[in-house]
């Protein structure tokens, strides 16, 4: 079974950060960063948020980046809701 230390995060972006390395790198200690960019958790409720860099190689909100799949660039429509 798995132990969280839940006073070690006290603000979001390092526990998304975290969650989102222990989920899909627990295995690497470096280098994980293009793993979690290529999470195919879309049911995740974590995924819009999850650590990623645009093309200036600095952090981007994940929702912003285009995916890939199949070679199709699938991108959300933007909301027409108010």
């Amino acid at each position: 079974m798995t132990t969280y230390n839940t006073t070690k995060y006290t603000n979001l972006r390092p526990a998304v950060n975290a969650m989102c390395k222990t989920c899909v790198a627990s295995d690497m200690d470096t280098d994980f960063l293009p793993v979690i960019e290529g999470c195919m958790g879309y049911s995740c409720p974590l995924y819009a948020v999850r650590p990623v860099r645009g093309s200036n190689n600095k952090a981007v909100a994940a929702y912003s980046v285009p995916q890939m799949i199949d070679g199709i660039i699938i991108r959300n429509a933007p909301s027409t809701h108010n």
